[in-house]
């Protein structure tokens, strides 16, 4: 098994924050830009010169099916949702302080097939939306996400050859890297202490270890090559 951690790209969030602005709802679509470098590593999985995924699981967040759909139309890999790969916090709006921030459910079924047809959802996903824990998750609560989300990999892949693509975001992949390399920080802090950073459709490659437990190897993190320094955003 090896695991491709694919970024989302641009979201007119990443946009705001770099503008300045603050933008409300904290479920936002791709900008121009962002579409357009999904499609750049599409183009650069096609052309084999990037590892090609057997399987693409999504965040159900509208930047990451977004991003997913950009990929699919260049990669012939099944496409499927996973409740458990969206940004820390989940679906919300407000100000990043979480005492101001409330969540919500999310796009409705039908919206994330009309964003990337061809999707597998999860039969929780309804016309109500996706997520449905009613609160903003903490950093401790993530960290056991990805714990959730590593084990059920392991469960499902360890003893193949399958390249397992994950597209997600730049807080959750952190968590997710952070839990696979035994690395816990300290929950408590007020911000994630993250070890790197992933731009937008950055992407790393971690290979198996021979035995789960084991350190696992990472042959790259934040690749961009896909990408013009133009079209390298954060």
């Amino acid at each position: 098994m090896r695991l491709l951690f694919v970024r989302h790209g641009q979201s007119e969030s990443n946009l705001a924050r770099d503008e300045g602005r603050w933008l409300e709802e904290r479920d936002q679509p791709l900008t121009a830009l962002g579409h357009l470098q999904a499609a750049r590593l599409g183009e650069m999985i096609a052309a084999g010169a990037m590892v090609a995924p057997d399987v693409i699981y999504s965040s159900l967040l509208i930047r990451a099916v977004e991003t997913t759909a950009g990929l699919s139309r260049h990669c012939a890999a099944p496409i499927r949702g996973h409740l458990d790969l969206h940004e820390v916090g989940g679906p919300s709006r407000g100000h990043h302080a979480r005492a101001t921030r409330t969540s919500h459910a999310g796009q409705s079924r039908t919206s994330l097939q009309t964003l990337c047809p061809g999707i597998e959802l999860p039969a929780q996903v309804d016309e109500t939306g996706w997520y449905q824990l009613g609160y903003v998750e903490s950093w401790r609560q993530a960290w056991q996400r990805a714990q959730r989300v590593t084990n059920w990999l392991a469960e499902r892949y360890l003893d193949t050859d399958k390249v397992i693509a994950i597209v997600a975001h730049q807080l959750f992949l952190q968590v997710m890297v952070q839990v696979l390399i035994d690395h816990q920080p300290d929950f408590d802090a007020n911000w994630y202490p993250g070890i790197f950073k992933f731009n937008n459709t950055g992407t790393a490659l971690a290979a198996q270890p021979s035995q789960w437990g084991d350190p696992i190897w990472f042959e790259w993190i934040n690749r961009v090559d896909h990408l013009t320094p133009d079209q390298v955003s954060y």
